[in-house]
């Protein structure tokens, strides 16, 4: 095993990290859900760790040191997994990128490695710092660049060449560092101890340079042009800073996306509700307001469901009408805007209650026992409890509707009346047309119109249309 310690302790390294993230990148979802599944899942994660921990030691071929330094790695990983735990993972941006664990193997490998000098230990500190800031940088610039890898049975998939980057360069620089920094305590010549102080210093200053400024301007670039950065990735850099800059580069993605689109199913979150979010944590009133305006001028279903929240917490009341709208037309997916209308105080949210439930039914009847859930809701905004029968509710709700209190003026709940009555005839029209084997013989209306009165012209349309085609 001589030949061992003829290797450089970076390659040594590399050979480790690598099998290591390989075992590491297995996906948990298939892992158990008991106490062996967890544990397998520690396990994965900590195998990095390990595996940075051990190079030097692999290399003297000392296994006593071996299990002192894996028995580290895994202290470590128990702290990093306490604090996650306790701070939720909200360490401030940028600090949260830095690979806090490298001082660590620094400090370990001192130790364990005589003579123990403290200008040796100071060097390996300083190169260490410089090679966190290097790798934290180095992989945010690489971030959202996507690198097909096989997958098995002839498939591929993409994973992010940021993450790919990120251990191989962290192993491979910090074990560059540990034993350059024990031939910079031994060098006679300052000059290499200037170059090296003044390159460290260097990387510290690019570190501050690049999160503090440049990533900012790549990151907005990026929300408008599409790249370096994909705009989820640009939205969480944003998020960091939100100035009056960010804001406005965050409003214009708002207003120049299409709301026409279907949820993004290829992140865990749409981008367009994260810009929303962003928006509402930090001034929620003005972008209520300015939400409330978008809606009513561009009306969606998908902005009716992700701006509906920050709505009914600000009593936009003068956008009830397109969440009415959007809650009676998509049952069973725009709960958003029925659940907003509900804590508005809006009797007439009561009619979506109902008609979600109906949604749920497979024959709706009078007969019928609606949910507990239904029936604690509706006789808290109704008033009164008439018992778990839909009959009985339907009846309620158009005795006691224009009776209730309501926080809208008369304007606004006539408005709501009127989207009411409009969508109720184009429930009453794809009835009949379905009724009479028609379904699909007229193209359907537009629905997204800005306008109440938009709306009501559309439907009267497709109802004269329905007419010509199956009489009255």
């Amino acid at each position: 095993m001589k030949w061992i310690s003829r290797r450089p302790c970076w390659l040594i390294a590399l050979v480790l990290i690598v099998p290591a993230m390989v075992l590491s990148a297995f996906d948990e979802r298939h892992l158990p859900n008991n106490f062996v599944g967890s544990w397998l899942y520690w396990r994965d994660r900590s195998l990095i760790l390990v595996a940075l921990f051990l190079p030097a030691a692999v290399r003297r071929m000392n296994w006593r040191q071996m299990l002192g330094m894996a028995g580290i790695a895994v202290g470590v990983c128990a702290v990093r997994e306490l604090e996650s735990f306790l701070t939720h993972n909200k360490v401030q941006f940028p600090y949260g990128l830095l690979p806090w664990s490298l001082p660590v193997v620094g400090v370990a490998e001192w130790i364990l490695n005589p003579p123990r000098r403290t200008r040796n230990l100071v060097w390996i500190l300083l190169l260490i710092a410089a090679v966190a800031f290097v790798v934290s940088t180095i992989t945010t610039l690489t971030q959202c660049r996507w690198v097909s890898v096989p997958t098995g049975h002839g498939s591929t998939g993409n994973l992010d060449a940021g993450f790919l980057l990120y251990w191989p360069l962290v192993a491979m620089l910090t074990w560059l560092a540990i034993p350059g920094a024990a031939r910079l305590s031994n060098a006679t010549s300052r000059l290499w101890r200037s170059a090296a102080a003044i390159a460290s210093a260097a990387c510290a200053g690019w570190f501050f340079v690049f999160f503090y400024i440049i990533v900012y301007h790549l990151a907005a670039w990026s929300l408008s042009h599409g790249w370096p950065y994909k705009q989820n990735f640009s939205l969480l850099v944003l998020q960091t800073r939100c100035n009056s800059a960010d804001e406005m580069a965050i409003w214009q993605m708002i207003e120049s996306a299409d709301w026409s689109l279907k949820k993004d199913s290829d992140f865990a979150f749409d981008y367009r509700k994260f810009c929303i979010q962003i928006l509402a944590e930090h001034h929620r009133h003005g972008a209520a307001r300015r939400l409330s305006s978008l809606l009513r001028r561009r009306p969606t279903s998908l902005l009716a469901e992700y701006a509906a929240p920050i709505l009914a917490q600000e009593h936009c009341y003068e956008a009830a009408p397109e969440l009415m709208r959007y809650a009676l037309l998509h049952p069973g997916r725009d709960q958003d805007a029925a659940e907003a209308l509900e804590s508005m105080h809006i009797p007439q949210a009561g009619l979506a209650i109902l008609r979600h439930e109906a949604f749920w039914m497979e024959t709706p009847n009078e007969n019928e026992n609606v949910s507990s859930y239904t029936e604690t809701h509706l006789a808290t905004l109704l008033g009164n409890d008439v018992g778990p029968k839909w009959g009985d509710w339907v009846h309620y709700y158009d005795d006691e509707v224009h009776k209730r209190p309501t926080p809208l003026s008369a304007a606004q709940a006539s408005e709501i009346d009127r989207v009411i009555l409009a969508v109720t005839s184009y429930w009453t029209t794809n009835d009949r047309l379905w009724t009479a084997g028609r379904a699909s013989s007229i193209p359907p209306p537009n629905l997204d119109v800005p306008g109440t009165t938009a709306l009501e012209q559309e439907i009267s349309k497709y109802q004269d249309a329905a007419k010509a085609q199956v009489g009255k």
